[in-house]
């Protein structure tokens, strides 16, 4: 249904030749691509994304959602934290962009750091994570960290939030990637 949905979405990019839609479309061939483990091309399509985004907010973040997921399969982390640094200096007051520079700091062995980048979320007892379309991301990527910070009071309130979404897999935006499944997070907690 999915490969279904992106060659109709991708003919109407190409019929109504639409930025938006094409780059929507390759959003969701890197999505395909990195559900395959062909992060080459997974890479190539995020890329893409960006040369038919322009300079939109919601596909750069996007973007450095693809990237954050290809190098963290390829155990090359350590090549993005100069930039997430500055995604997290600009996009700082979007819970789900901080969510996925603590999980990017907390996967690249600097758990301290993470930490810190939520700590004033974690502090209010997750009271910023908003009710948007970011939210299941936001949850995905923050529960590995919380489970690793042996917090138990975080984990609870974490496993609450992620009650709702039991069966599913959680999905940054419209389908930029999968960050995993909400029982499998549920389990790490």
């Amino acid at each position: 249904a999915f490969e279904a949905d992106l060659s109709a979405l991708a003919e109407d990019s190409e019929r109504l030749q639409h930025g938006v839609l094409r780059a929507m479309a390759t959003s969701w061939r890197a999505l395909l691509a990195l559900l395959d483990g062909d992060l080459d091309r997974a890479e190539e399509m995020a890329n893409e994304v960006m040369v038919n985004a322009g300079d939109d907010p919601n596909f750069q973040l996007g973007w450095i959602v693809h990237l954050c997921t290809v190098r963290a399969e390829q155990r090359r982390l350590d090549e993005l934290l100069p930039l997430l640094e500055q995604v997290a200096a600009d996009h700082g007051d979007l819970f789900a962009v901080r969510a996925l520079v603590a999980w990017t700091f907390a996967a690249a062995g600097q758990l301290d750091r993470a930490k810190e980048i939520v700590a004033t979320d974690l502090d209010d007892g997750l009271g910023r994570l908003g009710a948007d379309w970011l939210r299941p991301a936001a949850l995905g990527f923050l529960a590995p960290v919380i489970a690793h910070l042996d917090d138990q009071w975080c984990a609870r309130r974490m496993l609450e939030f992620l009650e709702p979404y039991a069966g599913q897999l959680l999905l940054v935006g419209s389908g930029t990637t999968v960050v995993g499944s909400a029982d499998r997070f549920r389990g790490m907690l």
